[in-house]
């Protein structure tokens, strides 16, 4: 079974008026509700997998890694549960975001 992805949607909008000079600071920001928030790899890490599920409970606290590119988070994705979701609305249980911080 594979593993729904929404289509992408992007965040630029935080909860501060600071400006962040990295995507870790600026997700943690913008998703209070998302913990923890942990780099996926390093660099630049403009996307953000936001999963809400555990294979082997069901729902869960949404949790949020970055990475390099969509194609890297949609992997990281299908590869963190093997597509072992059991919510019957799977689209929800995982989501990559593209997080567009101001220059």
């Amino acid at each position: 079974m594979k593993t729904a992805i929404r289509p992408l949607k992007a965040y630029r909008l935080h909860h501060c008026q600071g400006r962040h000079r990295t995507y870790l600071a600026f997700a943690r920001c913008a998703m209070p509700w998302a913990h923890p928030v942990r780099q996926g790899e390093s660099g630049l890490t403009p996307y953000a997998l936001v999963t809400r599920c555990q294979p082997t409970r069901g729902w869960a606290e949404p949790r949020v890694s970055l990475w390099t590119t969509q194609q890297m988070a949609e992997l990281q994705s299908a590869a963190l549960c093997g597509g072992g979701c059991r919510r019957e609305n799977q689209d929800r249980a995982h989501e990559v975001i593209r997080l567009e911080m101001e220059p």
